[in-house]
Order: structure tokens, then C-alpha cells, then sequence
């Protein structure tokens, strides 16, 4: 059950980050090299969600891995890469946190009583996966993209910091 569940929130993911990238940046190539070079980041990605053990060897691998799909599928700079794909990563995690723990407190059961409800614990995940593919769609469908000029080094800083 774990190998056919994960590749699908892996799916959903990187579905989410690419649909958020999409907001930020114009595509590089034709929409049958984009769907292939998604389609092999997924599976590299799912291959490392399912072989890898060690959560922050895969986070960190998964981020490098998500990062070279937004490089191969948009056109922009490193840094706006960089900022996309962490800004990304953040809006996932919230959005996985606060569903998951939004569903214990409505519930009152503690996290790990939570995790144990296999069949309650997958349903929730997914409905949390499936929530972040819309608020991402929603966001590029409202999201209007900008030329964007060089940006004044104080203004970079201070969104850095932010």
C-alpha cells in the first residue's frame, strides 16, 4: 500500500510546485517536453520518497530534484528559482501541518494516535495534497506575471529576511 500511495502524494507535490511555478515564469519548451521532464523528476522523486529513509536526505534531494524540474521547465534566474521553489516548499509544509493537525484537534486525538488510523491518516493527507493543488491553481489563475526588473539591493535583503 506504502508504494502506491506515495508516488501519489509525491504526484500531487510536485503537481502543486509546478502549477505555483507556473505563476512566476513562462514555459522553456512545448507542452510534450514538459509533461516528459515532469514525468521523470516524479519518478526520481518517488523512487527517493520510497528508498530513502532518512527524512532530511530525502527533503533535501527532493528540493534539488524539484529545483532542476522548475530550471528544466521555466525560463528565469537562479535566485527566482531558488525563491519559488522554497516559497513553494513552505506553502506545502503549512498547508500539511495545518490540515493534519487541524483534523487531530477537531477530532481531540494526539498526532501519533493519529498517524496509527492508518486508513483516517492516508485519507487526510491526501485530502491535504488535493486542498494544495487548488489553492495552487487558484493562486496562478489570479497571479498575474510581471516583467520584472532588477530589483534594488535593500528591497532584496528586506525580502530575503521576510
Amino acid at each position: 500500500m506504502e508504494y502506491i500511495i506515495t508516488p501519489i502524494w509525491v504526484l500531487l507535490d510536485c503537481l502543486t510546485l509546478t502549477v505555483f511555478s507556473n505563476s512566476f515564469f513562462s514555459l522553456r519548451h512545448n507542452t510534450k517536453t514538459s509533461i516528459l521532464y515532469f514525468v521523470v523528476m516524479w519518478f526520481l522523486t518517488s523512487i527517493c520518497a520510497i528508498f530513502i529513509s532518512n527524512g532530511y536526505t530525502y527533503r533535501l534531494l527532493s528540493f534539488v530534484l524539484i529545483l532542476l524540474l522548475v530550471f528544466l521547465l521555466y525560463t528565469g534566474t537562479l535566485f527566482r528559482y531558488l525563491l519559488c521553489v522554497t516559497i513553494g516548499f513552505i506553502f506545502i509544509g503549512i498547508i500539511d501541518i495545518v490540515f493534519s493537525y487541524g483534523v487531530c484537534s477537531l477530532l481531540s486525538i494526539s498526532y501519533e494516535l493519529f498517524v496509527w488510523k492508518k486508513m483516517l491518516y492516508t485519507s487526510t493527507v491526501t485530502m491535504g495534497k488535493l486542498i494544495e493543488v487548488l489553492f495552487a491553481y487558484i493562486f496562478m489563475k489570479y497571479h498575474r506575471q510581471r516583467k520584472i526588473g532588477s530589483i534594488q539591493r535593500r528591497w532584496l535583503i528586506l525580502t530575503i529576511l521576510f
